[in-house]
Parts: structure tokens; sequence; C-alpha cells
């Protein structure tokens, strides 16, 4: 069964103040309260039920649409990087290959099993010195929602952030396969 880390969806909720307070509370009061109660009460390191975040991302998605859903999801990454969760393995990366998109991509897999369990896998394929594209292979059906998709595509470009590069995401058709595909380019600002 697909599971997400507890940290992940604290942060997830806390980024909700992006969108504005009116509109986080009205998010928070369209999920069951079952659901926040064990966000809240879970250890950081607790893997819960996928669906905690489906209901999240469907939520801000219904609230706001897919703009403001990317907006939100990109400030939970940015978060969530400086967290246990991310940051190791952020200092990591920086360390062995400098603070670039490539080298933070570099560990994209590994920040992706730290935070989905059974949720299939995110592959990199480099195509140039400022191209790549991420396919999300082996994903199990109900991850393959458009809200979930979207909000993976627009984290990315908490990673653009970090290198100081201008980016650019596009979900373009995935492979078979892949359950969704991403288009990432950069170039430095």
């Amino acid at each position: 069964m697909p599971a997400v880390r507890a940290e992940q969806l604290k942060e997830n909720l806390q980024a909700l103040l992006v969108l504005g307070n009116e509109t986080a509370s009205r998010i928070l009061a369209d999920l069951p309260p079952q659901h926040l109660r064990r966000i809240e009460q879970a250890d950081p390191s607790d893997w819960l039920p996928i669906e905690l975040e489906l209901t999240l991302v469907r939520a801000i998605r219904t609230e706001v649409g897919d703009e403001a859903l990317g907006r939100w999801s990109h400030a939970a990454l940015k978060r969530t990087l400086d967290t246990w969760l991310f940051k190791p393995l952020l200092e990591t990366a920086v360390r062995l290959f400098g603070l670039s998109p490539h080298g933070l991509f570099k560990v994209a897999p590994q920040a992706w099993r730290a935070t989905f369990r059974d949720a299939g896998e995110l592959v990199l394929h480099e195509e140039g010195p400022a191209r790549l594209v991420v396919d999300l292979t082996g994903l199990p059906a109900e991850l393959e929602d458009p809200a979930f998709t979207v909000t993976i595509g627009t984290c990315f470009y908490a990673i653009f952030d970090a290198c100081r590069v201008t980016g650019r995401v596009e979900q373009v058709p995935p492979p078979p396969g892949a359950g969704a595909r991403f288009a990432v380019t950069w170039t430095a600002r």
C-alpha cells in the first residue's frame, strides 16, 4: 500500500499559508478531521497512507486550481528541503556535485524513496547540460491523479530556487510504463 512520510504531510499543511489565510482555512475545513488528527499526531518519521496526501492535493486543486496548486507544491518542497528528511541529501548533493540543478536532481530518486513508499520510482534521463527528463515509473494507479502529478512537477521549482537558476518544468505525455513524465530545463539567472 503506497505511503508518504508524516514529515512531508506536516510541511504540506504548513505550506497552505502561501495560498493566504482564508484559502488555507477553507481547504483545511474541507479535509476530514480524522485525516488532520492523524497527520498532527504522527511522528515525523512515520509512514502514513497516501490517501491523506491525495485528499489534500485534491482539495487544494478543487479550491484554487492547478496554478495555485503548483505554487503550494513549490512552497511545500522548499519547506521540506530544510528538514531532516531532505537536508542531508541536499548537503551531500552539493558536496559531491556542486550547487547545480544536475547535482540536486541526482539525489531526487533517493528523495522520492525517502518521501514515498510503494509509490513507484523517480527516474532521471539527462539530455544535455541544462535539460533532463524525469519519469515516474511504476506508479500505482491512484498516483496518476492529475492533482498529484501537478504537485510533483511543480515542486521541482524549489530545486531551481536553491540553485539560483530560472527553470521550466513541463508535464509531457509519458512513455509506456511511466505514469508521468516531466521535461525539465534551466538557464542561469
